[in-house]
């Protein structure tokens, strides 16, 4: 009876020891924990009841367009400059914000967070930290610096020489995931950079940037996200949003 008793005890140790070691491995996969929320979707491939104008309350009458699933800012033309930026109806502080883009060549566009117009001396200019979206190889921008290329923290923080990017015409995947004050820039399933907004490191850099004199930008703890409208072609879908 005593040997069997030992025997249950060995194999239930054997069984928690089996169950521990599945739970350590899972956390170890796990580079981000996202609080638990529910997905908003701020484009579906029809709605833009999210989205309004920077200078209007509704969506642009034109320089944007709806084809089939995408969410298209047009590029200037010799009849018109293009789509300009649009900005969601809400702020939003802790998100989770994903979405695929597509680059044509020789684009630049952005998605900014925390985006205020009320910066004293910059009414108006809706400005606020930049995920960057270029075309790496061929935009003028993009050549001066690896912090002006696509991931990066636009003019503070470049993305890593490894990043999968994939080049104009096809589709990559952005995420940029914002708790507290973390923020994390990723690219096709990859992270590529995580910064504390409040930080010294940050102020730092943005002391030496074209930001330097933009009174509380980036520590702000509630904006808007837009989408950059800069003059080229740059088509995006599958946008969504969950806060807590």
């Amino acid at each position: 009876m005593k040997k069997k008793s030992n025997l249950i005890v060995i194999m239930v140790l054997f069984c928690l020891n089996l169950i521990l070691v599945h739970c350590t491995c899972g956390d170890e996969k796990k580079d981000t924990i996202i609080p638990e929320g529910e997905w908003v979707v701020l484009f579906d491939g029809s709605s833009i009841d999210h989205w309004r104008g920077i200078r209007s309350e509704g969506f642009p009458e034109d320089g944007w367009i709806i084809n089939g699933n995408e969410l298209i800012v047009l590029g200037r033309t010799e009849e018109g400059p293009g789509g300009r930026d649009i900005i969601t109806k809400k702020m939003y502080s802790d998100f989770v914000l994903e979405l695929e883009f597509k680059l044509t060549e020789l684009s630049n566009s952005g998605i900014k967070y925390f985006v205020r117009d009320d910066f004293p001396g910059y009414e108006r200019r809706f400005l606020g930290p930049e995920y960057q979206l270029v075309d790496d190889e061929k935009y003028p921008d993009a050549l001066i610096g690896k912090d002006r290329q696509t991931g990066a923290l636009y003019e503070l923080i470049p993305p890593p020489d490894s990043k999968k990017y994939y080049p104009p015409g096809q589709w990559n995947k952005a995420k940029i995931v914002v708790n507290g004050d973390m923020v994390e820039h990723w690219l096709n399933g990859e992270k590529l950079i995580t910064y504390d907004r409040k930080s010294d490191a940050l102020q730092a850099l943005i002391a030496k940037s074209k930001f330097h004199d933009v009174e509380g930008y980036a520590v702000i703890d509630e904006g808007y996200i837009l989408l950059q409208g800069h003059g080229e072609e740059v088509s995006f879908r599958d946008i969504r949003l969950k806060t807590w």
